[in-house]
């Protein structure tokens, strides 16, 4: 059977008087084979299984009637598409044949197009889809590609990046690999643009200069603080590593209980849990938290004990800051720790008498890293949308879900941020120097290091990056687009290890810009 002309099977005791039908599918490429009995069919399925696309069978015939001969059909071949074909519109029998699993249902009588149409909704959608997204995909990628050069501000890369996660989407539902690779190359030269625009203003915003975006010591001072001084309860929900097309791919779930407005900041760099989380907790810098608490911050950058400890030590200081008093009036939950939820939060005991609470989930964080499960999960995760799915299957059955659905149910405001995001590395690139002071595999900060410019930036006054330096020969190299960092004597190693990884704090549209939700129940 030929792959393009695709095969009818039609079963109907008067199919004599179908003739015209049989016609009109073939002249539109199908090949139809008839028979006039459910036993004639059942005999042609057992001897050639594999040359039926689609089956239209009648329900009412003599012997074995329709319904009959749909159960042994899907016993037999439970994935061929069959669609029924009645004279009767009684609503038990709709539910007899939905219940066996049909795939479409017409009553009689029927014209060609109706059976033309059943057809191809059921045998060709998939590349119909395919053509209409290609189609629109190419207008589409020559009217940005033009716009791409006039963009100056990070506010146009956001549109920019929101309209590459929508093409995500989009492409995720197609057939066409030769299409979702057209589009992988287009994110990567976007990406490279978007980490020159970064490298040449990043430096001027930490000084507030070149229209700076929000960063991530701005972020608590724009959303949280408004509504604890306006006598609103404020939930502050962060997940961890949490991408822009990560957070798309839940937001419908959030629309069920929730308003939503959706904001952007970008991360500070390195956009790495030590500092992104730092800097968001505390509404500073890392340079003024390394001048304001010196061993505090050390502890947190140099992976301390007890980092998640600090991070919440930062936070608790900053609601004091808002006139919130930590020990009555606010509270801490790491849903990462926590498998149910206290009976107080779904009561909403939890939250009497507080002016703001902060739920924390770092579970995005541990799928993403490198570790023994390294080979599990890129065989679950190979690629970016297949880790979107993972995404959205924990946050289908996860503790956070349920938490967000009782403070919907509660008179308060939820705003749901990441820290940083992560990017798929697929290339390798060398560092030079003495020991660095850290293991990630995106960024280092060390003495007297080097690496080739053309994948990553090389800050030798970290200074301008809102960074203490330890030193005059302290400096920080942050990878670009989806590059990572190996030693020049290990590199096979770490290929195996780091290659085709999910890392953070590097420079990357999925690194850098970041999802604010405002979320208000309905």
């Amino acid at each position: 059977m030929s792959s393009s002309r695709k095969t009818v099977l039609w079963v109907d005791d008067e199919i004599e008087f179908l003739r015209a039908h049989i016609l009109f599918l073939e002249t539109r490429g199908y090949s139809v084979i008839p028979v006039f009995s459910g036993d004639d069919a059942l005999a042609l399925l057992r001897e050639k299984p594999k040359e039926y696309d689609i089956v239209l069978l009648d329900e009412q015939m003599p012997g074995k009637d329709g319904l009959t001969t749909l159960g042994e059909i899907k016993d037999m071949l439970p994935d061929l598409p069959v669609v029924m074909v009645t004279k009767s519109e009684e609503e038990q029998l709709m539910d007899d044949a939905l219940g066996k699993k049909i795939d479409g249902y017409l009553t009689k009588p029927v014209n060609p197009s109706q059976i033309l149409s059943v057809c191809k909704r059921i045998l060709d959608s998939a590349q119909i889809l395919t053509t209409h997204i290609a189609q629109k995909y190419s207008r589409e990628y020559t009217q940005i590609r033009l716009a791409i050069p006039g963009i100056k501000d990070f506010k146009g890369f956001v549109g920019l990046y929101n309209s590459l996660i929508k093409w995500d989407f989009e492409l995720d539902q197609t057939v066409d690999e030769g299409l979702r690779q057209t589009h992988a190359g287009w994110k990567s030269d976007c990406d490279h643009r978007f980490s020159e625009f970064v490298i040449e203003n990043y430096g001027l915003w930490m000084r507030g200069m070149a229209n700076p975006p929000l960063l991530s010591y701005g972020v608590l001072d724009r959303f949280i603080a408004p509504r604890i001084q306006a006598n609103k309860t404020v939930v502050l929900v962060v997940i961890n590593s949490m991408r822009l097309d990560h957070y798309c791919a839940l937001e419908s779930f959030l629309r069920n209980d929730f308003m939503i407005e959706r904001y952007h900041y970008t991360s500070i760099i390195p956009s790495s849990t030590n500092y992104a989380r730092a800097s968001l907790f505390s509404g500073l810098s890392p340079l003024e938290l390394s001048k304001k608490s010196p061993e505090l911050f050390a502890n947190i950058v140099l992976n301390g004990s007890d980092v998640r400890s600090l991070h919440k030590e930062l936070l608790l200081e900053k609601m004091r800051g808002y006139g919130v008093n930590p020990e009555s009036e606010f509270f801490y939950l790491d849903a990462s720790e926590n498998t149910e939820i206290p009976a107080s939060f779904a009561t909403g005991e939890l939250l009497s008498g507080k002016k703001a609470g902060a739920i924390v989930v770092d579970v995005i964080d541990h799928l993403a890293s490198t570790g023994t499960d390294t080979d599990l999960l890129r065989e679950m995760a190979p690629d970016e949308n297949a880790f979107r799915s993972i995404m959205r299957s924990w946050f289908e059955h996860s503790t956070l879900r349920q938490m967000l659905k009782s403070l919907a149910k509660q008179e308060c405001t939820v705003v749901l941020t990441s820290d940083h995001g992560c990017n798929l590395c697929s290339r390798k690139t060398e560092v030079y120097g003495t020991k660095d002071l850290t293991n990630s595999q995106r960024y280092k900060v060390g003495s007297r290091i080097t690496c080739d410019d053309r994948h990553a930036v090389q800050v030798t006054n970290p200074l301008l990056y809102g960074l203490p330096a330890e030193s005059e020969d302290t400096s920080l190299i942050v990878a670009r687009e989806n590059y990572y960092f190996s030693a020049p004597d290990k590199f096979e190693n770490f290929s195996r290890t780091y290659k085709s990884s999910f890392q953070s704090g590097g420079i990357s549209m999925g690194e850098l810009i970041l999802p604010i939700s405002i979320l208000e129940p309905k």
